[in-house]
């Protein structure tokens, strides 16, 4: 994808991460801190960080077409870019895991507990496992929230790597451009003396 509406699509694109991701992992931050708030705004968050792993897999690729239409290397915001669509991508996973896990736990604990339930009902023994056996291990729910924290860190960490070399990228004044604007911005001198 090189163009929406005629305009590049890059720039355009970078805003899907730099916005959803953040905002994912606050909403990943407040449901770790407030426990309650997970099971209300887990899909909702799932939905968000999903479309920020969506824009920076687009991001990444739509500027990897514009490194080459303008024939210009991006080197470092290049890697930083790719560093933060894999960084999406592993958030969106952890996050995934952490709301779809539970719901398979819960499946995995209860198909347990009617095989054990049919082997006392055949042997007249008590039923091994506990009225609340569904409930995931507190160390297990522990690992989960510090694979979300640190997913959700390094995403964030990763897109404003990606953002401050693309800026650096775009507004350096270095000697093969000397003190014009950067591509796709107006001259403003020009502009200024046509007036």
């Amino acid at each position: 994808m090189d163009k929406i509406f005629g305009l590049p699509a890059h720039p355009l694109l970078v805003h899907a991460p730099v916005v959803l991701l953040p905002l994912g992992a606050l909403g990943v931050l407040l449901m770790v801190i407030r426990t309650k708030w997970f099971e209300r705004y887990k899909w909702a968050t799932l939905v968000v960080v999903g479309a920020g792993m969506l824009g920076a897999i687009l991001a990444a690729g739509s500027g990897e077409s514009m490194e080459e239409i303008t024939r210009r290397r991006a080197g470092d915001h290049a890697e930083a870019g790719d560093a933060a669509r894999l960084a999406a991508i592993i958030f969106f996973a952890v996050m995934l895991l952490a709301v779809v896990g539970p719901l398979l736990w819960k499946r995995w604990s209860a198909s347990r507990a009617r095989v054990a339930d049919g082997a006392s009902a055949a042997s007249d023994a008590p039923a091994q496992l506990s009225a609340d056996s569904s409930a995931q291990p507190t160390w297990l729910r522990l690992v989960v929230s510090a694979a979300l924290i640190a997913s959700a860190a390094g995403s964030v960490i990763t897109v404003i790597d990606a953002g401050h070399s693309g800026a650096e990228r775009v507004w350096e004044n270095d000697d093969d451009r000397g003190d014009r604007p950067a591509p796709g911005y107006p001259d403003r001198e020009r502009e200024d003396d046509d007036d």
